[in-house]
């Protein structure tokens, strides 16, 4: 994955943060929506780290998007969540 890839050399802590992120990220799940942002406040990211970060927020969203269409309350929540924090 593209996402892990760019925080390969990433201290312990921030390769952690990262891994779960992309662990969650094929749940549709809002908690990786919210590890991404969070993630991508660091001030230290390379460009090849934001660029991950911003492909993979962008993906989880879509993916969100898609699930509270179809019904999934928690996910329109963590998309609600999203809106709300920009």
């Amino acid at each position: 994955m593209e996402l892990t890839n760019a925080f390969g050399k990433a201290d312990g802590e921030l390769k952690g943060l990262v891994q779960g992120a992309a662990d969650s990220m094929d749940a549709n799940s809002g908690d990786a929506l919210l590890t991404l942002q969070s993630l991508g406040q660091a001030p230290d990211l390379t460009p090849e780290q934001r660029q991950a970060l911003g492909q993979s927020q962008a993906a989880v969203l879509n993916k969100l998007r898609e699930a509270a269409a179809t019904g999934n309350q928690q996910a329109a929540e963590a998309v609600e969540r999203y809106r709300a924090s920009k």
